[in-house]
This record gives structure tokens, C-alpha cells and sequence, in this order.
């Protein structure tokens, strides 16, 4: 039996592959995985580079953060320099500071990685070493300042000394050691050089010999103000200094006549003095005869009016009277108003009620509220004709009280344009900054008190020498068109009437002053002196002369009534009485001596008898 055996046969099966298949298909496996590796490391790299990149911006964003917040440190710790307390002491400045960096570095260190304070140390010492050469200029500075600090104040004490010596001897042992020793170890310590220290040594012997002079002269030279304040009586001093016999010798021992130009400079200095100590002297004199004259008035309306306390007082009236310190003038109005109270009270008469006393009341009342009664003299006609039984005493009381009101209040005004006038002028002379200090001693201190008190602030550093000028300047000016009849108003307020003051002290006291206006007040004006301060600087001591300066100019007249003569009146009285109202040969303008002045010159008006 045969078993049949299998033959193959071609037999076709559509899979598609062939024999080699199965070899073809893995070397794709092979591409494939090539394929996966290269996205695997294409997928590294790029992280790592990412990474790279954030480790980058987070290295250079710490650096750039600690950067910022060390440079904040340093900048606060050097601005913390100009408020510090031990400036006496700067060097120990730098040595907090280097303490203070040694602790900053350390934190710095502590807070970082190794790779990012590695590259935050350049930044780190680039700013140490700015900040330390910072502190060290700003320690020298300091020490500078303290140099001149110290300087001031040993000039200071040095001023301060020479004005309590109680001999020439101390006062000349004192300008040796300052110049010698003090001023002298500036030069050594290279605080200035030599030719300054010669400017310093002549300027100190200018104000010392003036204090060596003075006190020679102001020995013994003693007066009692009103007021009840000792004081030098500068009148004394004034004819000390002008007398030939009075011998005087400078601080290097050499005499000095009247001629001589140190001597003649203090004898215009004197003058001034003077003329501001009688002129304050007569105001506290005034003020004290006011009140003195209103209480023995008090007691004349009492005594009409039968008060108890006033009939009382009436016994010793006139003794009182006697010791008063009033003029013998005002103590016989005072006197004759009390035997004309007392006659009155005797006979049971008001002659205030005659048609003369009522015409008399007009008469006051109109000048009154006018204005034009303003003076302690020109009050005392309200007492004359209380005397004469004129006026009723109790309103001749109520007239001198009105009186002191009304001058008051015109002096405030007068004041007010005084002030604008003097920050006006600073302004347009380049000195506006010291506007204010004036306007506080205008706003601070009493008339009495102004003159000295505005003397007081030249010797700081408030006031330039043009500053001084201009302002001193100014108040004679006006002192001077008051006398001569010019209105506040058109002096200080209105620049486009030709009595107006401020603009030609401008063009003086500008330091360009243009040779136009030079030459059109060149005739009124004294020239430049060539004074230099400390440094060079040449002072523009330009002066309008007060007596020149309104020879050519016409005040204009005021809406003022002339009063009319009382009745029996003769006409030389009459001149005399009306021309009173003017007051003459004042220095100061009356906002400064508290008189109070007409703008009205009614001295040349011509005055007929008309019987």
C-alpha cells in the first residue's frame, strides 16, 4: 500500500510578504529606535539648555536684586551723614561704615548660592569702594566746615571779650593773641592761605581799634533813657569825639585828631546814634508825659465832678504836680487847669458853655479827627484850653484819648507801606531772601526798640552791605520828604508820580546800576567807596544824599483844612501854634519815632491879620 507523500505546490497567498520580510522589518526596528534615541537626546539638550537658561536668569536676577538692595543701603547710610550728631567726630563715619559693609557682605554670602555671590563680588566691592570714597570726601568737607565753625566761634568769643574789657590793656592783649595765635593757625592748618589770613588780620584791627576808640570815649558817658534804662549817652560821646582837647590814641598808640579819617568816620557815626537815641528818648518821653498828663487830667474832671478820690488827691495836686517829670511848659497848663477847676467849683460857672468854649470845642474836635493834633506837644493845647475853661474837662479827656487812637492808627498805615516798600526794594537789588528777616523785626518789635534791633541784624549774616544801604537809605528818605510835605502814598505806592522813591533807589543799589541814571542823580548821590569784603568783592556803596534828593521836587497838597486862629489869638501865636504841627530835623521817619506828621507843608503859607 503506497502512502501517497505531500508535494508542495505553488500555492499563492496574498499577504504581501515575501521571504525576505521578515529581515526588512527588523532594520526598521532599528530606524525606529535611532529615530526615538535622536528625540531623546534632541529632548536633553533642549532641557538642559532650558535649564541652563533659567539657572542664568536666576544667577543674573539675584545679583541684579542684591546689586539694588546694597546700593539702597550705602546711598541711605550717606545720606544719613548730613543729619548725624557726631559731626564733631567724622572720622568715625568711615569706620561704621566699614563695620556696617563687613556685616552686609556676610549676609550677602549667607543668603546666596557659591555661583551667584561669586558673581555678585565684583558689583559687591565696585560699590564699597564708591561708597568709601564718598564718606571720605564728605569727612574732609566736614572737617572743613568745622574749621570754620571752630573760627566763627573763637571770633566769636574773641568779639564777645573785647566788648566786656574793662581796660585797654586786656583789650589790646586780646587782639594780639587772636590775630597771632588764632586767626594765625588757619594759614597753618592750610583753612585758607596767607593772603587771606592778612585780609582777616586788617579786618579784625578795623573793628577792634573802633571798640578801643569808643571805649575811651564812652567812659563815664552814662545816661537814664525815660524809660529808666541806663544807657551811653551818645550825646556826650558825640562832643568827646569832636573836641580837639579830648585825646584819643589808637590801638597802636598813635593819637588821633578830629581830622583824622578814623576819628571823622565815628564822629558820622555818633551823629547817627545820636540822633536815633534822642529821637527814641523823645518818644518814651512822650508816652510817659501822656500817661502822667492823663492822670493829673483825672483828677481835674474829679474835682469838677465831685468825686471823693479826686478831692482827696486835689490836696496834694500841685506838689505832685512840682515832682512830676513833665516840662515846666506842660506843669503850668496842668496848673492853670487846676485853679480854673477849682475856681469853677467855687463860683458854680461853666465857661466851657460860653460861645468862646463852644467854639474852642469845634475848633479841637475837627483837628482832632482830622488828624493833625498827633504829638504829645500839640495834645497839650487840649489841656491849655482846659486850663483856660475852654473845654469841659471831661472832654478834653475824651479829645487826648482820641488823639493817641488816631495816631496810632495812621502810624499803622504808614507802617504797613513801609514794610511793602522795604521787601519791594530788596527784591528789585537782588536781596529778596532778606525781605522776610525785616518784615519780622517790622512785625515783632516795638518803634522804640526797631532802630537797634534792625542794627543788630547787619553784623550776621542776614544782611549784605548793599542791603544795609538800600534799607538805610530808604528810611531817611522818607524821614526827609515827610519833613518837606511828600505823602507816603505817592514816596512808596505810586510809581508813575515823580515824588515816587523806590525805583531811582533801585537804579543806586542795583549792582548794574546804568550810566544814565548814574548820571542823572549824580549830583545827588555819593560815589563808590572801593571797600572789598573777605573775598575780593568790591562793595557798591552808591548813597542818595536825603537833603539833595528832593531840592528839585514839589509836594503835592493834601485836602488838608488850615485851622483857623482862636479867638483873641495874636498872629505871631497863631504862626507859631499852625507851624508846630510840622516837626523838623528828624533823622527817622515818624512810623519810627511813633509821631505821626502832616503831608502837608503848610511852613511857607502866608498868613494875614484879617481885623
Amino acid at each position: 500500500m503506497k502512502i501517497p507523500r505531500y508535494e508542495g505546490t505553488n500555492v499563492n497567498i496574498s499577504s504581501g510578504r515575501s521571504l525576505t520580510t521578515g529581515i526588512g522589518s527588523s532594520q526598521g526596528v532599528v530606524e525606529l529606535g535611532k529615530t526615538a534615541m535622536n528625540a531623546v537626546s534632541n529632548y536633553a539638550t533642549k532641557k538642559n539648555n532650558l535649564d541652563a537658561k533659567l539657572r542664568r536668569l536666576e544667577i543674573n536676577t539675584n545679583v541684579q536684586l542684591s546689586g539694588s538692595m546694597l546700593a539702597g543701603e550705602s546711598q541711605g547710610f550717606f545720606d544719613s551723614l548730613d543729619s548725624r550728631t557726631d559731626y564733631l567726630t567724622p572720622d568715625n563715619w568711615l569706620k561704621e561704615y566699614e563695620t556696617n559693609f563687613k556685616k552686609s557682605e556676610k549676609n550677602f554670602k549667607t543668603q546666596l548660592d557659591e555661583q551667584t555671590f561669586k558673581e555678585f563680588q565684583p558689583t559687591l566691592y565696585q560699590n564699597y569702594f564708591e561708597t568709601k570714597s564718598k564718606i571720605v570726601n564728605k569727612i574732609a568737607d566736614q572737617k572743613l566746615i568745622n574749621a570754620k565753625i571752630a573760627l566763627d566761634e573763637s571770633t566769636d568769643t574773641y568779639k564777645s571779650s573785647v566788648e566786656t574789657a574793662t581796660n585797654l590793656k586786656s583789650i589790646k592783649g586780646l587782639y594780639d593773641q587772636h590775630t597771632k595765635l588764632t586767626l594765625k593757625s588757619g594759614v597753618t592748618t592750610e583753612l585758607y592761605n596767607d593772603e587771606i589770613y592778612q585780609t582777616l588780620v586788617s579786618d579784625t584791627k578795623d573793628w577792634t581799634n573802633n571798640k578801643y576808640i569808643m571805649f575811651q570815649v564812652t567812659q563815664g558817658a552814662e545816661t537814664m533813657s525815660p524809660d529808666g534804662d541806663k544807657e551811653i549817652d551818645q550825646k556826650e560821646v558825640l562832643a568827646r569825639l569832636s573836641d580837639k582837647n579830648f585825646k584819643i590814641t589808637d590801638i597802636d598808640g598813635k593819637e588821633l585828631t578830629p581830622d583824622d579819617d578814623v576819628r571823622k568816620k565815628l564822629i558820622a557815626d555818633a551823629k547817627t546814634d545820636f540822633d536815633n537815641q534822642d529821637a527814641v528818648h523823645k518818644k518814651q518821653k512822650d508816652e510817659k508825659d501822656k500817661v502822667t498828663t492823663e492822670g493829673f487830667t483825672d483828677i481835674i474832671i474829679g474835682i469838677e465832678s465831685g468825686d471823693k478820690t479826686a478831692q482827696t488827691k486835689s490836696k496834694t495836686f500841685l506838689a505832685d504836680l512840682a515832682n512830676s517829670d513833665l516840662d515846666p511848659k506842660d506843669k503850668l497848663t496842668l496848673k492853670n487847669a487846676y485853679n480854673t477847676a477849682i475856681k469853677n467849683v467855687a463860683t458854680g460857672t461853666k465857661s466851657y458853655d460860653s460861645p468862646e468854649g463852644i467854639q474852642a470845642k469845634t475848633l479841637l474836635t475837627s483837628l482832632v479827627l482830622s488828624g493833625a493834633i498827633d504829638t504829645h506837644k500839640e495834645r497839650m493845647v487840649i489841656v491849655d484850653l482846659m486850663g483856660k475853661g475852654l473845654i469841659k474837662p471831661e472832654y478834653a479827656s475824651t479829645l487826648f484819648k482820641k488823639s493817641v487812637e488816631m495816631t496810632k492808627g495812621k502810624n499803622a498805615y504808614k507802617k504797613d507801606l513801609i514794610k511793602s516798600a522795604t521787601r519791594m526794594l530788596l527784591k528789585e537789588i537782588g536781596a529778596s531772601d532778606k525781605g522776610s528777616a525785616i518784615d519780622d523785626l517790622l512785625n515783632k518789635t516795638g518803634t522804640d526798640q526797631l532802630i537797634p534791633t534792625l542794627l543788630s541784624a547787619i553784623g550776621t549774616d542776614n544782611f549784605t552791605q548793599e542791603a544795609y544801604n538800600a534799607v538805610n537809605n530808604l528810611y531817611e528818605l522818607i524821614a526827609q520828604g515827610e519833613q518837606k510835605g511828600f505823602s507816603y502814598e505817592n514816596m512808596l505806592m505810586n510809581p508813575r508820580n515823580n515824588n515816587y522813591i523806590i525805583n531811582d533807589l533801585v537804579a543806586v543799589y542795583n549792582p548794574k546800576i546804568t550810566d544814565a541814571k548814574f548820571k542823572e542823580l549824580e549830583s545827588k548821590i555819593e560815589g563808590l567807596k572801593g571797600k572789598t569784603d573777605v573775598l575780593g568783592n568790591q562793595y557798591k556803596t552808591h548813597y542818595i544824599l536825603p537833603s539833595e534828593y528832593f531840592s528839585t521836587k514839589v509836594p503835592a497838597l493834601a485836602n488838608v483844612e488850615v485851622p483857623p486862629r482862636l479867638e483873641n489869638e495874636n498872629i505871631n501865636d497863631y504862626i507859631q501854634r499852625v507851624q508846630g504841627l510840622i516837626k523838623t530835623n528828624n533823622t527817622l521817619p515818624s512810623v519810627i519815632t511813633g509821631d505821626s506828621i502832616e503831608t502837608l507843608d503848610i511852613s511857607d503859607l502866608f498868613v494875614t491879620d484879617d481885623d
